[in-house]
């Protein structure tokens, strides 16, 4: 400590007064109250149908097939791409953002390079449009891991080259029907991204955190999960919707 007088106690670490540290506590909270008695930024991204965050960037679907990049805290336009079908899911992971659209197609893009869209290959089996994405990184950071549930029930993945950019267009490998509440044949699916290695999926109502890395060793063609230690938690309702939700 130092040296006290009128002003109270001054402190060596910053040479700030006890009287000026409690002026400048003040300010700091008046920010604060100031910041949480305004209204709510309301963001110009009309006929939205999917969003994710990707570091200080946010990326959203529109009707229509456009894709846009914003400010997450500003909502200012960074870029735009335009699609020629629907688009209807999104997801990011670090830098890459990927999106699904109605007939099924996959579409990488990279935040931090030209914000142009390398076309992944359609879901194997069908042309039904995707229900949902989910992203995970790679061991070594150069690649993600995306998976795809389609709305006829189909799960899919494609690893997706982080560099060099763009990436060429990708297969995707069809992988057996999650194990989440029983048989899902038929029934879409909802994904996101769990610890690493991992992925939340949820069918009716159930959901499980699967690890995919264990059940990767097990795949071959059309194998089914294995028994053991792909499901690392799996909760359930008896209803498939919270009351609130049902007609």
């Amino acid at each position: 400590g130092g040296e006290g007088g009128e002003g109270g106690e001054v402190f060596a670490a910053d040479g700030l007064s006890e009287r000026e540290r409690v002026y400048l506590s003040e300010l700091s909270l008046d920010e604060w109250r100031h910041a949480a008695a305004g209204r709510p930024k309301e963001l110009p991204l009309p006929s939205m149908t999917a969003v994710c965050l990707s570091g200080e960037c946010g990326v959203s679907t529109h009707a229509g097939g456009l894709v846009r990049l914003w400010g997450a805290t500003t909502g200012r336009r960074l870029a735009a791409h335009q699609q020629r079908i629907e688009l209807t899911a999104c997801a990011a992971c670090g830098p890459i953002v990927v999106a699904g659209d109605a007939a099924g197609a996959l579409h990488a893009y990279n935040t931090d390079a030209e914000f142009g869209a390398p076309r992944v290959s359609r879901s194997p089996g069908g042309e039904a449009g995707v229900r949902s994405v989910a992203l995970l990184p790679g061991a070594n950071g150069g690649s993600v891991l995306a998976l795809c549930a389609s709305l006829d029930g189909l799960f899919s993945a494609s690893l997706v080259q982080v560099e060099p950019w763009p990436t060429a267009p990708l297969p995707r490998a069809r992988l057996p029907a999650p194990p989440v509440g029983g048989d899902t044949g038929g029934c879409p699916l909802h994904l996101a991204a769990g610890p690493p290695g991992g992925v939340f999926c949820a069918a009716g109502g159930a959901v499980a955190l699967l690890d995919i890395e264990v059940a990767a060793t097990a795949w071959s063609g059309q194998a089914s999960w294995p028994d053991a230690g792909a499901v690392l938690q799996m909760w359930s309702s008896p209803r498939p919707y919270p009351p609130h939700l049902e007609a």
